[in-house]
Formats: structure tokens, sequence, C-alpha cells
């Protein structure tokens, strides 16, 4: 299975997490919850970090040729979904901190 949906689904998962972080009662469940949710992200993290290294140049564009327009379309594509899901994370990123500061 492409990685794209794969990570689609867990960004869904991280998403549920926050939504239960967010209608969590009392400090001891939002504090699980938070660290659940943290490493779902790094997770995350681990997975793109292996898309990056595996997959940002192919064939000829390594070595200074071009790259044949559908795979340059599909790389630009795959790229702008990355950086869609980074956003996510960010998102997710500042959410948490809020419910982190609510714990103080």
């Amino acid at each position: 299975m492409p990685m794209m949906p794969i990570m689609q689904e867990k960004m869904k998962a991280m998403q549920a997490q926050m939504s239960r972080l967010q209608h969590a009662k009392g400090p001891q469940e939002k504090r699980k919850l938070m660290a659940e949710h943290m490493l779902s992200m790094q997770e995350e993290m681990k997975m793109m970090e292996g898309m990056m290294g595996g997959n940002m140049m192919m064939g000829s564009a390594k070595a200074g040729g071009t790259m044949p327009p559908q795979m340059m379309e599909e790389r630009i594509r795959t790229m702008e979904q990355r950086v869609d899901l980074v956003q996510q994370m960010l998102e997710q990123m500042l959410q948490q901190q809020d419910a982190a500061a609510q714990l103080r």
C-alpha cells in the first residue's frame, strides 16, 4: 500500500485523539491522552522522514538529468500532500500545547 494513504489514516487517528483530549475529564486522563498523541506524532514524523529520504530524488534526476513530466507531477503532488500533513501536525501540536497549559 502506498505510504500517503497510510499517513492520511494515521492523521485521522491523531485528529480523533485530539478530539478525545479536548473532551477529557480531569488532568490524569488529559495527561494520558496527551502522551498517546505525542507518541503518534513522533511515529508519523519518523514515517515522513523515511518517505523523504527514500523518495525525494529518483532516477536520472539524481545525476543532473531531467525527470519525465509524469514523474515530476507525481513528485509535486506527493510533496503537496506531505506539506498538508505537516501543517495538520503543527496545528495539533498547538492544540496539545493549549491542553497542556490548561493542566498547569
